[in-house]
């Protein structure tokens, strides 16, 4: 409850961003030790990963990770901006991630309006049916998050672009969430 008080020195844009950089800066902290522990791992455990692959690995991996958090911390700051409650906040933010999920699997799972269907032995790919929702995919975050390893570097910084993207929606949402709520 000592919200109330900060409200009158801070602004409501200063919180949101105070929550959401102080989660990024854990992150990052963890983050970091824990791509290093596990690139050095790998390195021990397999004589074929070169040392330059050592630092290239582990500098792709920080990205990607980094990346990947940054939208769904914002996700976490927008819970926390729209209820009181922590547990509260949890919850919706578990039940926002698997409507994401859901999201993205759905547009998965039918092919784009006037696609062919081509006949390249994928029994899956012949079983989908043509429908708008295809276009659903493109609304998660989920659906992009393959990209940030793929070994073109085009691929990486559209998903890359895309996540930040989701991130300042999220921040912009609880900017809004925040500003209308009573504290």
């Amino acid at each position: 409850k000592s919200i109330r008080f900060l409200v009158v020195r801070v602004k409501r844009t200063n919180l949101i961003l105070g929550k959401f950089l102080s989660q990024v800066t854990i992150f990052a902290a963890l983050l970091a030790v824990c791509t290093i522990l596990m690139v050095v791992v790998a390195r021990i455990l397999n004589d074929d990963f070169a040392a330059k692959d050592v630092v290239i690995w582990t500098l792709r991996l920080l990205a990607s990770s980094f990346v990947l958090a940054v939208a769904y911390l914002a996700l976490t700051t927008l819970c926390s901006s729209i209820v009181k409650s922590g547990a509260v906040a949890l919850v919706l933010n578990i039940m926002i991630l698997f409507g994401i999920w859901a999201l993205a699997f759905v547009g998965e799972n039918f092919a784009f309006p006037g696609t062919v269907k081509a006949d390249d032995g994928n029994l899956l790919a012949l079983l989908r049916t043509e429908s708008w929702a295809a276009y659903l995919q493109y609304f998660s975050v989920w659906h992009y998050g393959q990209d940030l390893l793929h070994p073109a570097p085009l691929r990486f910084a559209v998903a890359a672009l895309v996540h930040l993207g989701f991130a300042l929606v999220f921040l912009g949402l609880a900017q809004l969430a925040l500003k209308k709520r009573d504290l």
